[in-house]
């Protein structure tokens, strides 16, 4: 178990499994791959979606730096390792929670739910509503009959927002589950926890 700051001053962690497996979060977003050392002492990392050379791992002091090697020899620096710790801690160590499987990305949010009519479900109390999500940013939901109006956006760090008539803005993340999309809230002991279900997606609005 790794955690490392990349060039960027961004916070990775990882979990380097015995069998060659690996796991690495950053910013919440849960990545999984391979990785091997060479016998040349190269580090290789092949992680789902992106792909990687190996690289040379040069001790400084008590650092352990990441290089990218250069046939001129002017090695690029590429990020620095700056804990270790045994066993499997992701969770523990993320600086930020981790994501459910199927978490959304923000192009994918938006997608979704632009001029789509979306009947939900509250996990909770089950209460049923149509929300038309109107491509400039506005939007209208029906509940029992009545209407309410409110404006809604996708984050960068993808997260869809509501704001209903004057109440304070709620930013959420969106999951899919199978065939199944659902919202999620972050709670206090920072577990994500499903509130809303959207059963059906239709294009344009579909009340009036």
């Amino acid at each position: 178990m790794a955690d490392y700051i990349d060039s960027k001053e961004r916070v990775r962690v990882s979990y380097f499994s015995p069998d060659g497996r690996i796991q690495q979060v950053r910013n919440g977003w849960l990545k999984r791959g391979t990785w091997k050392t060479r016998e040349d002492g190269r580090l290789c990392v092949n992680l789902k979606g992106s792909r990687r050379d190996c690289r040379i791992i040069v001790q400084q002091g008590n650092a352990y730096m990441q290089y990218v090697v250069k046939l001129d020899g002017n090695h690029k620096y590429e990020l620095t390792y700056t804990r270790f710790r045994s066993g499997k801690h992701l969770a523990q160590m993320s600086p930020t929670p981790i994501l459910p499987p199927g978490t959304l990305k923000k192009k994918a949010i938006i997608s979704l739910f632009s001029d789509k009519t979306v009947e939900s479900v509250t996990a909770r109390k089950r209460r049923v509503s149509q929300t038309y999500y109107h491509p400039d940013g506005n939007l209208v939901q029906l509940r029992n009959g009545v209407k309410r109006y409110g404006t809604w956006r996708v984050t960068k760090n993808s997260r869809i927002c509501l704001q209903m008539e004057g109440l304070q803005e709620k930013c959420r993340i969106i999951v899919k589950d199978g065939e199944q999309y659902k919202k999620y809230i972050l709670k206090k002991n920072n577990h994500h926890q499903h509130s809303v279900s959207y059963r059906k997606f239709t294009t344009g609005q579909a009340f009036k």
